[in-house]
C-alpha cells in the first residue's frame, strides 16, 4: 500500500509547482536553512511554485531534533495566514516536522503532544504534504509515521497512520549532490536499516523482501565511492532510489528493535545524538542476536552487499570507516540512562524476527554502552 504518487528523477523538483497546485494555492514550506540553500532548491523550487500561481510561507526550523514546540508554532501560523498546503524540504526530521503540521492542523486539542505515539484513524481533515527529500536515507518521503520529541513528556516516538503519507513525493537526486560527506554516509547506513530490518521483521513479504533485495545491490554499488569520500551523480542517483525503496518497505512492514531503542534513546535530552549515529550503536549487537535466527537471510544481505558472509562484523568495519563506530557511553551516556532507554521503548517490538524479552532487550542496551 503506497498511496503517495512518487515522481523520481534528476530535475524533478524544477515542475514541483505544477503538483503542489493540485492540492492548494498557499503554501508553507518547512525546510532547513542550510540544506535549502546548498541543495539547489532554493533555486528551483520559488520559481516553480510562481509559475503555478502558488503563494509561499517559507519557515526554516533551527534544530536537529523533530520538537513538538516547532509543530506547534507551525499550526498555529498556517491557521494565522490560511495555508492550504504543506511543503516539506530536507532531511527526514524536516519531512516529518512536514507531515506532523499536516496532520494536526485540522484536529482540535491544545498541542501535538496529544497525538505523538499515537495511530491516527483516517480523516479527510488533514492537510495535504508535498514532500521533497535532500538527503537520501530516511524514506520519509512515502512512509507513513512522524518521529515528533514531546518536549513535555520528555518521550520521542511516532505519529503513525495513513494520514501521514504524503500526497506527492519529488525525489530529486540533484538536491542531494551536495550531501556532505558525512550526511551521506549516515543518510546511507539509514536506508541500509531499513531495507535490512523489512527483510528480517515478522510482516515481510516476497515483494518486501525483492524490495529490500533491490535496495541492498544499490547500496552496494555505492559504498566504494561512500568510502573514498568521492560522491557521484550514480550514487546520488542510487542511494536516493534505496531510501525510497526502504521508506516504501517501512510504510508497509515497519521496523525493528534498533529504530525502536534509538527513538526511546531521543527521549533523553542530553543525548543529542542523530537517527544513524544512534541506530549505529545498536546494531551490531542486534544483528548478532539475530543471526542464529536468520542465518540464510542474513549471509544473503551480507554476501549481496559485501561480497562474503559476516554481516555485523563486515557492518561494524563500514561504520568504523565512516566515523560512526559509537557506544552510547560515546555521547555521555550515563548508567541511568540506560534503563530510561528501555523505559521509553514505544512501538511494536513484536515485529522484531527475535522474542524480545525484557532481560534480552536489557542486554542489548548493556553491550552498546
Amino acid at each position: 500500500f503506497t498511496p503517495t504518487k512518487i515522481i523520481f528523477g534528476r530535475g524533478s523538483s524544477r515542475s514541483a509547482g505544477s503538483e503542489v497546485s493540485n492540492y492548494g494555492d498557499n503554501a508553507l514550506i518547512i525546510c532547513g536553512n542550510h540544506s535549502f540553500e546548498i541543495s539547489g532548491a532554493k533555486e528551483s523550487l520559488p520559481p516553480a511554485l510562481k509559475a503555478a500561481g502558488v503563494t509561499y510561507h517559507l519557515v526554516s526550523p533551527d534544530m536537529t531534533q523533530p520538537l513538538s514546540s516547532y509543530v506547534d508554532r507551525f499550526v498555529t501560523l498556517s491557521k494565522e495566514i490560511n495555508i492550504n498546503v504543506i511543503i516539506g524540504v530536507g532531511g527526514g526530521t524536516i519531512l516529518d516536522l512536514a507531515k506532523a503540521t499536516g496532520v494536526a492542523l485540522q484536529r482540535e486539542f491544545g498541542s501535538v503532544c496529544d497525538i505523538i505515539g499515537k495511530t491516527l484513524p483516517p480523516s479527510e481533515e488533514s492537510l495535504p504534504v508535498i514532500a521533497i527529500p535532500t538527503t537520501a536515507g530516511t524514506g520519509s518521503e512515502v512512509s507513513k509515521g512522524a518521529i515528533i520529541l514531546d518536549e513535555k513528556r520528555k518521550f520521542k516516538s511516532g505519529i503513525r497512520g495513513k494520514d501521514l503519507y504524503p500526497k506527492v513525493a519529488i525525489i530529486d537526486p540533484e538536491l542531494c549532490d551536495s550531501m556532505s560527506l558525512s550526511i551521506a554516509r549516515e543518510t546511507a547506513f539509514d536506508a541500509l536499516t531499513h531495507s535490512i530490518e523489512t527483510y528480517l521483521c515478522k510482516r515481510s513479504n516476497p515483494l518486501s523482501q525483492m524490495i529490500s533485495e533491490r535496495s541492498f545491490s544499490l547500496i552496494s554499488r555505492s559504498l566504494p565511492d561512500l568510502i573514498e569520500g568521492n560522491i557521484s551523480e550514480e550514487s546520488s542517483n542510487a542511494l536516493s532510489m534505496a531510501a525510497l525503496l526502504g521508506g516504501i518497505n517501512i510504510g508497509n512492514c515497519g521496523s525493528c528493535l534498533p529504530h525502536r531503542l534509538q527513538q526511546a534513546m531521543g527521549s533523553i535530552m542530553h543525548l543529542d545524538v542523530s537517527h544513524p549515529r544512534g541506530l549505529a550503536i545498536f546494531y551490531p549487537e542486534w544483528l548478532k542476536t539475530i543471526t542464529p535466527l536468520k542465518r540464510d537471510k542474513v549471509t544473503m544481505i551480507s554476501n549481496t552487499i559485501f561480497g562474503k558472509a559476516g554481516l555485523s562484523e563486515q557492518l561494524s568495519d563500514v561504520l568504523a570507516t565512516f566515523g560512526m563506530k559509537n557506544t552510547l557511553k560515546d555521547f555521555g551516556a550515563e548508567h541511568d540512562d540506560l534503563r530510561l532507554i528501555q523505559e521509553n521503548i514505544s512501538g511494536n517490538v513484536a515485529n522484531d524476527p527475535c522474542a524480545h524479552t525484557p532481560e534480552n532487550v536489557e542486554r542489548i542496551i548493556q553491550s552498546s554502552y
